[in-house]
């Protein structure tokens, strides 16, 4: 209680009684006439809630307990910040409380206890009934109390509640903060009364998407793992996206669903990855990496045969195997074979490794592969034996 509403309540008695003399100072009766002895106030007990009204009647009795009906009567309130009242007798209740309602005539009064209640809640709105937040973002809610007529009741106390706290909290306040996608639903809760919203959590739309590596160079044969991870407008990683692979090149470079790259051939290739439908709006982010293909360096080298002989005038065919650092099988396609001879005298070879024996000797062949990206060729020599042809027959002159 206030100091104001306290002294209003020291003073009312003192305004009562004045009241009631001034009604008596006032008063039509004769002094021969028999005075006011007492006054009822009908209902002897009010109750009411905040913007109620009621009409009180007063009646004024003489000491015979003879109805007076020609006499005065003022109205007053103890405290009009609980209740008011006119010279009518009509109480208008202001703010939930107590006090007292006095009526006065010819020098006597009578109160009645006034109780001032809060209007009941008779609805709880909450506004929007369903919506929609991101997960990750915030929601206000605006919850309100309304009377049986619809009318806001202002300042009452809500308590909000969410159905799945793992996917989405409220605030005292009704702020809704989506943390991970579904759908719950929150209530507000007064004097037993309550509303709620559905509110449904949505994934966060993905804004850009990094791959490690950034793209790169591999081997014929060999495979490159990119790591996808969609990213929110912050920057922040999101989980659990849905994300689509394609090489523009798959003679190239072949992708699978989850980012293995595989190099087929040499060349170049560009690797996309897609988040489909997920970004604002319903778009569709993506990112493109590029990656190199090369062929595999050649590790070592062997001819076959090694070594060999061939007759003066016959030719001979060299096989060559290449094989990589780990001792794999390498294609020659894509590469450069040589071959040079040290003695073209004796013995001539041509590229395609085809030696043919000149004259009785010897000679070294010497391969040599290259291979694109590989920093030198890999050389390889075989010794070459040229020998003369047989005596197949002799003939005597006569």
């Amino acid at each position: 209680m206030t100091g104001r509403s306290s002294d209003r309540r020291t003073r009312w008695p003192l305004v009562v009684a004045y009241a009631a003399l001034l009604v008596s100072c006032e008063s039509p009766f004769a002094p021969d006439v028999v005075r006011p002895a007492r006054v009822e106030i009908t209902p002897n007990v009010l109750k009411l809630v905040t913007g109620g009204t009621a009409t009180l009647a007063a009646r004024v009795y003489d000491d015979s307990d003879v109805l007076l009906p020609a006499a005065s009567v003022f109205w007053s309130s103890q405290d009009p910040s609980v209740v008011t009242v006119d010279q009518a007798g009509f109480a208008s209740a202001v703010a939930a409380g107590t006090a007292q309602i006095a009526a006065s005539s010819g020098g006597v009064s009578h109160t009645i206890a006034v109780t001032v209640e809060e209007r009941p809640i008779a609805l709880i709105r909450v506004t929007p009934s369903a919506g929609s937040v991101i997960a990750g973002q915030t929601l206000p809610l605006l919850g309100e109390a309304l009377d049986a007529m619809g009318n806001v009741l202002p300042n009452r106390p809500l308590l909000w509640e969410s159905s799945h706290p793992a996917l989405a909290t409220v605030s005292t306040a009704g702020v809704v903060t989506g943390l991970a996608v579904g759908v719950v639903t929150i209530t507000a809760t007064g004097e037993g009364k309550t509303g709620t919203s559905v509110i449904s959590v949505l994934p966060a739309p993905v804004a850009s998407i990094t791959v490690t590596p950034d793209g790169g160079s591999l081997t014929v044969g060999t495979t490159l793992t990119l790591t996808a991870t969609p990213r929110d407008a912050l920057g922040q990683p999101l989980a659990d996206r849905t994300l689509s692979w394609q090489s523009d090149n798959p003679a190239v470079a072949s992708v699978s669903s989850d980012g293995l790259v595989t190099a087929v051939s040499p060349g170049t290739a560009s690797i996309t990855v897609s988040a489909p439908g997920g970004g604002p709006n319903g778009t569709t982010p993506t990112r493109t990496v590029l990656v190199t293909v090369l062929l595999a360096p050649v590790g070592s080298a062997v001819i076959v045969p090694s070594p060999a002989t061939v007759q003066v005038g016959q030719v001979v065919n060299f096989t060559v195997n290449l094989f990589s650092a780990a001792g794999a099988p390498l294609s020659p396609a894509g590469r450069t074979i040589s071959w040079t001879t040290s003695h073209p005298s004796i013995a001539t070879v041509s590229n395609a490794g085809v030696a043919t024996g000149l004259a009785i000797g010897v000679a070294t062949l010497t391969m040599a592969v290259t291979t694109p990206g590989q920093a030198a060729p890999v050389q390889v020599s075989v010794q070459l034996t040229v020998v003369n042809q047989p005596v197949v027959s002799v003939q005597v002159a006569p």
